[in-house]
């Protein structure tokens, strides 16, 4: 248990490219901070929380690495970020087996540029959470809610797999184009 405030965290290639930071599992953590060089960068992983673990992540925080956030087993986060933070990874955020994510970011100069995983596990996405043009949301076996007009995702970039469900303003997803996805009852 503990804090990460304002700190800048940068991997060693030659060493394999580690996880940033690693949350035990039962264990809480706050991430973040308010300093431009809040960051975690060249990692293989910018946060990993294992089982039933908690992060509250936010303010300015960038998080640069192959995946941006990761969960198993019960871990749950919460993302606020502001002014300039953001997740740039080709995989931004991956939820799995019974993992819960709450995105809340306060302002749209934040965004999320990567794709994002949900397996068996929920993700709600509101605030004014900015999701980059190329992003792709792909849901097994969970639940994704977007509650925000500004998010920028489109049906397309959205597929199911198994009983997955769905509830994005604006949008009635429906099975459109084959994606798999029902909307929420």
């Amino acid at each position: 248990n503990g804090d990460l405030t304002n700190v800048s965290i940068k991997g060693d290639e030659e060493n394999g490219n580690p996880v940033g930071v690693s949350i035990q599992n039962g264990a809480a953590a706050y991430i973040g901070g308010n300093d431009e060089n809040t960051l975690i960068e060249g990692v293989t992983n910018g946060i990993r929380l294992k089982g039933v673990a908690m992060a509250n992540i936010y303010g300015t925080l960038k998080i640069k690495g192959d995946t941006g956030i990761s969960t198993f087993n019960g871990g749950t986060f919460q993302l606020s970020l502001s002014g300039e933070g953001n997740i740039t990874a080709p995989e931004a955020i991956k939820l799995n087996q019974g993992a819960q994510g709450w995105v809340n970011n306060s302002n749209t100069s934040v965004s999320i540029d990567g794709d994002i995983e949900i397996n068996s596990s929920s993700l709600s996405i509101g605030g004014n959470t900015v999701l980059s043009d190329t992003t792709s949301i792909a849901v097994y076996n969970g639940t994704l809610n977007v509650w925000n007009d500004v998010s920028g995702i489109t049906t397309d970039r959205v597929s199911c797999l198994g009983p997955s469900y769905t509830a994005i303003t604006g949008l009635s997803m429906a099975n459109n184009d084959g994606n798999g996805c029902l909307d929420q009852p």
